[in-house]
């Protein structure tokens, strides 16, 4: 426009897109009834098809930034109120994204502990825990994973596996 700042429209343009990429990676729910043995059975299934944070948004400050480990949270509760018997973390297709969000989403299904270890070149070794002790769900878990399931996916179905809380199928 007339008298625009220069650089504002493509500043414009590059906030959209971010926002609309982060619209198209955030993790989605929906439920399954299945029915077994007499019984109908609720599922909860989260598809996540990458570990995103919204990084600028986080640094400036706002307090409801997306992220993976944020929205799989309200996720999680909106399950609880339909009253699901056992959740699905679809992870198929999910080639990984921030570290963080591996170790922030693994805390919503343990009490808190180590999730991952990080060997550095020369020998060193950290350990990045659980960043919030206390799980958000603690019913049955299955994890889906493939073989585009990588890097964060990978070190979440692992911690999962590890910590014995779910089944890992894929």
């Amino acid at each position: 426009p007339a008298g625009a700042t220069p650089g504002a429209k493509e500043s414009l343009v590059e906030f959209v897109r971010n926002k609309v990429t982060l619209e198209a990676q955030a993790a989605q729910k929906k439920v399954q009834e299945i029915k077994r043995d007499g019984q109908t059975l609720k599922v909860g299934v989260i598809e996540v098809p990458s570990f995103y944070q919204d990084y600028d948004a986080r640094v400036n400050g706002e307090k409801d930034y997306r992220s993976t480990t944020r929205d799989v949270s309200r996720l999680i509760g909106e399950l609880k109120r339909d009253k699901v018997d056992g959740i699905v973390m679809d992870l198929r297709g999910n080639v990984g994204g921030h570290l963080s969000e591996a170790t922030g989403l693994v805390g919503l299904f343990i009490r808190g502990g180590p999730v991952v270890q990080l060997r550095e070149t020369g020998g060193r070794i950290e350990v990045l825990d659980d960043p919030e002790p206390g799980e958000v769900w603690d019913g049955p878990v299955v994890v889906l994973v493939d073989r585009s399931s990588a890097s964060a996916s990978e070190i979440f179905a692992a911690a999962i596996q590890d910590y014995g809380r779910g089944l890992i199928i894929g």
